[in-house]
């Protein structure tokens, strides 16, 4: 009840204040729910800058003291030390898009040492061209009303509501390109789990860039792109045929899908 008080109260505020037409920075936190391990609460706090937007993935108890991050020896907030789940929590994984050069720079779990010592790779590439399918269908979510829209992304399937109100073309993970920001997300493939806006509002102090990240020490046009992981993941798959004991491994692509491997390497050589 809180969460849409808040919710209701933001909104209102930036609406007196003119949207979108008065500022060009804003923050929106969401909420990863998995009705399938109740109790674990996991974050992803946004920034959006003129065009440039940065997320983080937090423990929710970190969300007013996001400042306090962990980086490694290279300066990089892409620490997996801490007790590892496959609900990332404990881990950062920041993301930086940037919609005035269509690009995007993500730190995801590498394949490599998946299962015995996750590691991070930070990877590079072109911002996704999502075909969204409006359906028409429209609610209201809290004092929000909402649109519905399909898309599908690499072996996903993305069934979100946004909203015209608050002019922000942008989403959680990788999603954006709606005339609205996403309020709500279901993964089609990953039953049980959604992703809900639980704040929103305009930012007068930016915290999150590419120096916080450890990101302006790389050369982006050097780094990996998705499809480069692919071959990582194959010798990760191998590992598991090997572990299972079973030559053929029937039973493969229902353990790499129950370790939370979202996206799959259908579109790559």
């Amino acid at each position: 009840m809180w969460n849409k008080f808040l919710l209701s109260v933001i909104i209102v505020v930036f609406c007196l204040n003119g949207g979108a037409t008065q500022s060009n920075q804003y923050y929106f936190v969401y909420q990863f729910t998995d009705q399938n391990t109740p109790g674990i609460s996991v974050m992803q706090y946004h920034e959006w800058v003129d065009g440039h937007h940065y997320s983080i993935v937090i423990d929710s108890s970190k969300v007013d003291r996001i400042r306090q991050v962990e980086k490694d020896e290279r300066g990089l907030i892409s620490d997996v030390r801490t007790t590892y789940t496959f609900n990332y929590l404990g881990t950062r994984l920041p993301v930086y898009k940037n919609y005035n050069d269509n690009s995007i720079v993500r730190t995801v779990v590498s394949p490599e040492g998946f299962l015995s010592d996750p590691k991070t790779e930070i990877i590079a590439e072109d911002l996704n061209d999502f075909k969204w399918e409006l359906t028409g269908e429209s609610k209201y979510i809290d004092s929000l009303l909402c649109y519905k829209a399909i898309t599908h992304f690499r072996c996903q399937t993305f069934e979100v509501w946004y909203s015209p109100e608050i002019p922000v073309s942008a989403g959680p993970t990788v999603l954006h390109g709606l005339p609205g920001l996403i309020v709500q997300a279901e993964i089609s493939e990953m039953e049980n789990q959604s992703i809900t806006l639980k704040s929103f509002g305009k930012l007068k102090h930016p915290t999150l860039n590419k120096s916080e990240f450890g990101f302006d020490q790389l050369d982006f046009s050097e780094l990996p792109t998705y499809c480069d992981l692919k071959e990582a993941f194959d010798r990760f798959v191998s590992i598991i045929k090997a572990q299972a004991g079973d030559p053929d491994c029937t039973n493969c692509e229902m353990i790499v899908h129950n370790l939370s491997w979202s996206e799959c390497w259908d579109n790559c050589e």
